[in-house]
C-alpha cells in the first residue's frame, strides 16, 4: 500500500465517530417528535385495541417510561457494545433483522449503480466525442431530465406501462434478477446515470484537449487504445469522486424504489418500521445506511491513488 495509508484510514475512522453519534442524535430526536405513541400503535395493529394495562406493562419493558435522554444514552452504551435492541415491532434482534435485509438491498443496488454506469460513462464519451452534433445536444436532454424525474414516478410510471398496459413484467415482488430486478434498478439508476453521464463528458472535454492526449494519437496509437487507456483514466477521478457522492442518493432513494415495487430490502424496513415508530429498528437501519455511506467514500478516497500515482497520502 502506498505510504501514509494506515494513518489516513485511522484519520478517517476517528472522523467517522462523531458522524455516527450525530446521526443517532438527529434519529432519535426526530423519532421522540413523531406523533404517535409506539406501543398504542402497535397494539392497535396486532390486537385492533389498546388495553391500558397492558401498555404500562409494555412501556415499562422497553423502556419508554425513562427520561428520553436516559433512553438515549441507554442506546448508545448498548450500541457501543454491538447490541441495537429488540425491535417493538417483531420481538426479534434488530441486527439479524437487518442482516436478513442486505442481500435484497445489495442486489438492487448492485444493479442500479452497474447500469448506471454502462449508460452515463457509455454516453458521456460519445457525447464529448461529437461535441456539438445531435447526439450530444441529445445527450444533455436526457441527462437533465434524468436527473429531474422522482424515483417515486418513474416507478409508478414503469408499473403503468410495462406491467399494466403492457405486460411484460411482474408490477412488484421479489425473486430472480429476470423479470422482478429490472424494473427497480432502472428505476434506481436513471438518475444517478444522467450525473455520470454529464460528468463524464465535462472531465473527457477537458482530456482529450491535452497534449499527451495529441501525442498518443501521433504516435499513430488506435482511437479506442487512446480514449479508454489514455483519456478515460486521467478523466476518472471527478466520475469516481461523484459516484462514491451520489451512492448515499442511491441508498436513500433505495427506500422508495423498494417500497413502491415491494422489495424486501433495509429500505422498505426502514419505513415500515417508521409508520409504527419502532425506534430500534429505525436506529439501526439508519446506522446502517450511515456506515455503508462512509466506508463507500473511504473506498473512493483510496482509489484515487490507484487512479493517479502522483496522489500521495501523508
Amino acid at each position: 500500500m502506498p505510504r501514509g495509508i494506515w494513518g489516513f484510514i485511522a484519520r478517517r475512522l476517528l472522523l467517522a465517530v462523531p458522524v455516527f453519534v450525530g446521526v443517532t442524535v438527529v434519529t432519535f430526536a426526530l423519532m421522540q417528535i413523531v406523533p404517535g405513541d409506539p406501543v398504542a400503535l402497535l397494539m392497535e395493529e396486532k390486537m385492533a385495541t389498546i388495553d391500558p394495562a397492558a401498555a404500562r406493562i409494555i412501556r415499562a419493558k422497553w423502556g419508554l417510561d425513562d427520561p428520553v435522554p436516559i433512553q438515549y444514552l441507554k442506546f448508545l452504551r448498548n450500541a457501543v457494545r454491538g447490541d441495537l435492541g429488540i425491535s417493538y415491532r417483531t420481538d426479534r434482534d434488530v441486527t439479524t433483522s437487518i442482516l436478513e435485509r442486505v442481500p435484497a438491498t445489495a442486489k438492487l443496488a448492485a444493479a442500479a449503480l452497474v447500469l448506471a454506469i454502462l449508460i452515463g460513462v457509455s454516453m458521456g464519451i460519445v457525447a464529448a466525442l461529437r461535441q456539438n452534433t445531435f447526439f450530444d445536444s441529445a445527450s444533455i436532454m436526457l441527462a437533465t431530465v434524468g436527473v429531474s424525474i422522482p424515483n417515486f414516478w418513474l416507478g409508478l410510471l414503469l408499473i403503468y406501462l410495462l406491467a399494466v398496459e403492457w405486460r411484460w413484467l411482474p408490477p412488484s415482488g421479489y425473486g430472480p434478477p429476470y423479470p422482478y430486478l429490472i424494473m427497480p434498478a432502472v428505476t434506481l439508476g436513471t438518475g444517478l446515470s444522467a450525473v455520470i453521464a454529464r460528468l463524464t463528458r465535462s472531465s473527457m472535454l477537458e482530456v482529450i484537449r491535452q497534449d499527451y492526449v495529441r501525442t498518443a494519437r501521433a504516435k499513430g496509437l488506435p482511437d479506442r487504445r487512446v480514449i479508454m487507456t489514455h483519456a478515460l483514466r486521467n478523466a476518472a477521478i471527478p466520475i469516481v469522486t461523484v459516484v462514491g457522492v451520489q451512492m448515499s442518493g442511491l441508498l436513500s432513494g433505495a427506500v422508495i424504489t423498494e417500497r413502491v415495487f415491494s422489495w424486501p430490502g433495509v429500505g422498505r424496513l426502514l419505513l415500515d418500521s417508521i409508520s409504527v415508530r419502532d425506534l430500534p429498528m429505525v436506529q439501526g437501519c439508519v446506522l446502517f445506511i450511515a456506515t455503508i455511506f462512509i466506508a463507500l467514500n473511504l473506498l473512493v478516497d483510496l482509489s484515487y491513488a490507484a487512479l493517479d500515482p502522483r496522489i500521495k497520502y501523508e
